[in-house]
């Protein structure tokens, strides 16, 4: 017959049962029993499998935290693009990013910031420093119209900018 399953004092054991036939004995009912501990049989197997799960965890956790290093390196030009466009916004001197992206749509992006940011510095050279001043809230009079204050409170204008948009994300 077929492998039977028992448990005896708490551990699993595989019984065969075979019926004894042979010329000898003839007439009487003999069976061989063979009990066998489970864990014998299987336990390389399981064994073999708590191994090969905990290498598929770690790998699956190395895989992730990998793919997140490589992201934010790759994303990281966008970041600064996104910096320069604030501070540009508020007509501060902005550097176009020197460090072109990997990815094609980011370097792409950059292509166009640094052509809006050459474009913008022509225009910016063409205006005076009261309208400047004017446009950033500063006081009209002559006098009070130094560079300093005025590039201060565009600064100002582009951290409340830049602040605001993280508050919305």
């Amino acid at each position: 017959s077929g492998a039977l399953r028992l448990k005896l004092a708490g551990k699993d054991y595989f019984v065969s049962v075979v019926p004894v036939v042979t010329a000898q004995a003839a007439g009487m009912h003999w069976r061989f029993a063979l009990f066998v501990p489970q864990s014998d049989i299987v336990g390389g197997i399981v064994r073999g499998r708590d191994i090969a799960i905990y290498i598929s965890i770690g790998i699956v956790v190395v895989a992730v935290g990998l793919c997140f290093v490589i992201l934010t390196l790759l994303l990281s030009p966008l970041r600064d693009v996104t910096d320069s466009m604030y501070r540009m916004a508020t007509l501060q001197e902005v550097e176009a990013p020197t460090k072109p992206s990997r990815l094609h749509e980011i370097a792409t992006i950059q292509g166009a910031f640094r052509v809006m940011s050459e474009e913008l510095a022509k225009v910016k050279s063409f205006l005076p420093q009261s309208v400047l001043a004017q446009l950033y809230g500063a006081p009209s009079s002559e006098e009070e119209d130094d560079e300093d204050n005025v590039q201060e409170q565009m600064a100002s204008r582009s951290r409340s900018l830049a602040k605001g948009a993280l508050e919305a994300e």
